[in-house]
């Protein structure tokens, strides 16, 4: 489990990059990716992760939540500085 949540940090902070540079494809794509259930049942390993990417984890499932058809997303995009790589599904 130590090692697994080693990569699972490395994974939230690619995470995080991927927000800074306003790369919401990526960012949507790996925060799926960890929201998916093999990743999600590894209960020891995300007990094992630190308070503070945890608290970065939960911003970004945030920003990225499918609530109200990706409100979050749509109002960070939009006071975002460009360039950026949007999410296709909130331009179509």
């Amino acid at each position: 489990p130590e090692l697994r949540c080693k990569a699972l940090s490395e994974v939230i902070a690619v995470a995080q990059q991927c927000r800074q540079l306003n790369n919401m494809s990526a960012l949507i794509s790996i925060v799926h990716a960890l929201l998916s259930t093999p990743i999600a049942r590894l209960k020891r390993t995300w007990a094992l992760l630190s308070e503070k990417n945890r608290k970065i984890y939960l911003k970004l499932t945030e920003l990225v939540s499918l609530k109200q058809n990706f409100t979050t997303l749509r109002r960070h995009l939009n006071a975002s500085q460009l360039p950026g790589i949007p999410h296709l599904g909130v331009i179509l």
